[in-house]
């Protein structure tokens, strides 16, 4: 995690060529990538190709995932943020 206050979370994280992020859904969290290197495909009602200076906004409730198209380094932006990273 880079930061987080109440209302916001940034966390950056790396992928592997093949890595994938199984489909989900934030119930309340609205999520905003920005693909720092490398290159993804993010996946959900309809897919495409997300590369370095791309970024996308998944709004509550949207079910997405990702696959790594090759390494990348990604910025997740969540609001609010998620339990799951705040209580790591």
């Amino acid at each position: 995690m880079l930061a987080a206050t109440d209302e916001l979370m940034l966390v950056h994280y790396s992928l592997e060529a093949g890595a994938e992020g199984e489909p989900h859904a934030h119930d309340e969290t609205t999520q905003a990538t920005f693909v720092i290197e490398g290159a993804l495909e993010l996946r959900g009602e309809r897919s495409r190709t997300l590369e370095a200076g791309d970024s996308y906004v998944v709004p509550p409730g949207t079910v997405h995932g990702v696959c790594a198209l090759e390494p990348c380094r990604v910025i997740d932006a969540f609001a609010p943020p998620l339990e799951a990273y705040t209580s790591k």
